[in-house]
């Protein structure tokens, strides 16, 4: 049995795991989640509700001792274990004094 060769990873720009809390705003509601990952320009969600493609939304991101990020993004992509938003602006330069992130974030 053959084995199908491995995918050659794509990204422009590196993700970087991280779990910090979040809650993302759709209109009236507010949704607890989770990141699964985080980049400068997006982040993977693990929600308990699933949103429609495009649904514009705010997110609030806690990063551990640090205030929170309030960006506001769009669904880009929706996976079974999470939401995928692109931001409308890059994240903040103050991500940068997480040593789990890289400084080009």
């Amino acid at each position: 049995m053959a084995t199908e060769p491995k995918r050659q990873e794509q990204r422009r720009r590196p993700r970087n795991r991280v779990c910090w809390p979040v809650i993302v705003e759709v209109d009236d509601r507010l949704l607890h989640g989770e990141t699964l990952d985080l980049a400068a320009f997006g982040a993977k969600i693990r929600l308990d509700e699933h949103l429609v493609e495009g649904t514009v939304a705010t997110l609030h991101i806690k990063p551990p001792q640090d205030p929170p990020l309030d960006l506001e993004a769009i669904v880009w992509r929706t996976d079974k274990n999470g939401c995928v938003f692109f931001f409308m602006k890059a994240a903040p330069t103050g991500l940068q004094s997480h040593p789990e992130l890289p400084a080009s974030l």
